[in-house]
């Protein structure tokens, strides 16, 4: 069976990606052949801006991206909002839609969870 998730951030709420990093964690440490990605649509890329990141939480998201978790950022949301890619941490990805995404990922086997 293969353990694969897609986490789905929306808001510019510190607590729902601490709650994606912590069950990230926690399946790999269950898991080790786990599949991670997380899609940050409408707001949530705020979240991942290197001005705004706090070392721990940057910490935690380059421990995942080393174990091949992905982190995926939605080009229209940061076009809504006026960021431009450049201030995004370095383990962002960005894609044209969060949605078309988050559907590739179902379609191949992703569960699909929303902290």
């Amino acid at each position: 069976m293969d353990y694969n998730v897609v986490f789905h951030i929306e808001e510019d709420i510190l607590e729902r990606l601490n709650i994606a990093l912590n069950m990230s964690s926690n399946l790999l440490r269950n898991i080790k052949t786990a599949k991670i990605a997380m899609v940050s649509t409408h707001n949530a890329p705020k979240l991942f801006l290197k001005k705004n990141l706090t070392g721990d939480v940057c910490e935690r998201i380059k421990f995942l991206a080393s174990k091949n978790a992905k982190f995926f950022v939605c080009r229209n949301a940061l076009e809504g909002l006026g960021i431009h890619e450049s201030e995004l941490i370095a383990e962002c990805e960005v894609i044209p839609a969060g949605i078309v995404k988050l559907i590739e990922l179902q379609n191949n086997g992703f569960a699909y969870i929303k902290p």
